[in-house]
């Protein structure tokens, strides 16, 4: 290759270039993003007046997430993450947070065993990757044995982590219920994104989601 080819192919890897594996998937790709330019002339050509209804549900959600990014946070607390999804009317598990391990006693006791116990850990996304959840603690010993485990387990990380204290939750039956993963990511060229699919262990082990852009409705 020339000079001139070669510096071509040097840009490649910065340019907002996507690399598909057949033709069929480029005709998708393609279908996307024309959908995208679709919806957003739909949306410009509004007028600039108009104002859509927005419930006080929805408007406390949208409260939330303003105080997390004016934080400067990407991720949310236990308690806002809960707030935010009764809003949407999801249920979520009860929880109690325990910055000491007799707190940590006194809130599984209040919840009944068994119960489970998560480090609460400022930023962190998936808990699983640092082996920081027991599950199934029934005495006294198992939730000490559960908190030196979790103490032990951000002593050795690297590099440090701040530690906030725990979770305590009251283990719920779902012998019928499944994890489920909702998310949202800014592809390149694409824009935003939303992904469903699996959630927990699951997400790691069974690689099918479905991906589409907003708006769904």
């Amino acid at each position: 290759a020339t000079r001139h080819v070669r510096h071509q192919l040097l840009g490649l890897s910065n340019a907002p270039i996507s690399a598909v594996r057949s033709p069929v998937v480029a005709a998708r790709a393609f279908g996307y993003l024309a959908q995208r330019t679709s919806l957003l002339e739909r949306m410009h050509d509004k007028a600039e007046s108009w104002k859509p209804e927005v419930s006080s549900a929805i408007q406390n959600a949208r409260n939330i997430i303003h105080f997390v990014i004016k934080s400067e946070r990407h991720v949310l607390h236990p308690a806002e993450t809960s707030l935010f999804l009764e809003k949407f009317g999801i249920p979520t598990v009860p929880f109690l947070i325990a910055h000491s391990l007799q707190e940590a006693k006194n809130h599984a006791k209040k919840l009944e065993s068994p119960v489970i116990m998560k480090a609460m850990i400022p930023g962190q996304g998936h808990h699983s990757e640092m082996d920081d959840v027991l599950l199934n603690l029934y005495t006294e010993t198992e939730i000490t044995q559960a908190w030196n485990h979790i103490q032990n387990t951000i002593k050795a990380s690297v590099p440090p982590i701040q530690f906030s204290g725990v979770i305590i939750q009251k283990t719920i039956p779902h012998h019928a219920l499944r994890e489920m993963r909702l998310s949202l990511t800014v592809d390149h060229v694409l824009g935003p994104v939303i992904e469903f699919g699996a959630g927990g262990l699951g997400a790691g082990l069974y690689n099918g989601q479905s991906v589409a852009l907003p708006p769904l409705t």
